[in-house]
């Protein structure tokens, strides 16, 4: 992929909040998604093993904390997997843990089933050239 791309893409530059957030609703509609809940923490350096930060340029990571409803595992899945495609972020699944959601009384209608918790790293990179 040419930097071009990647700045085209917005995963060169300032973070862009607005870009995920509007990826997220996307998803969650033409999935048919029940709850997503979500939170992005401030912007701060990725601080993965190996990945060395210098000077203006680096990778920078905004952490969000998700939660959602499921009807099965393949939901939480394809969200990833969409959210990653979209060209909105370069996003990587940090931890996520699922269990079964609360039931009420049995109903006609569809209800989730499982509710899952992720932590999902926002990942773009800062400063470099604009050619």
């Amino acid at each position: 992929m040419h930097y071009r791309d990647l700045v085209k893409r917005g995963i060169v530059g300032p973070e862009r909040r607005l870009d995920w957030i509007d990826a997220i609703t996307g998803i969650k509609n033409a999935r048919r998604l029940f709850e997503i809940r979500y939170a992005i923490e401030p912007q701060r350096p990725l601080d993965y093993p190996g990945v060395a930060t210098k000077g203006n340029a680096g990778f920078m990571v905004s952490r969000m904390k998700l939660d959602m409803l499921l009807l099965h595992e393949e939901d939480l899945l394809g969200f990833l997997a969409d959210l990653n495609a979209s060209g909105k972020a370069t996003s990587r699944c940090a931890t996520a843990a699922s269990q079964r959601a609360e039931q009420g009384a049995p109903s006609r209608t569809i209800t989730p089933k499982l509710r899952a918790n992720c932590t999902i790293d926002l990942i773009t990179l800062r400063g470099g050239a604009t050619t």
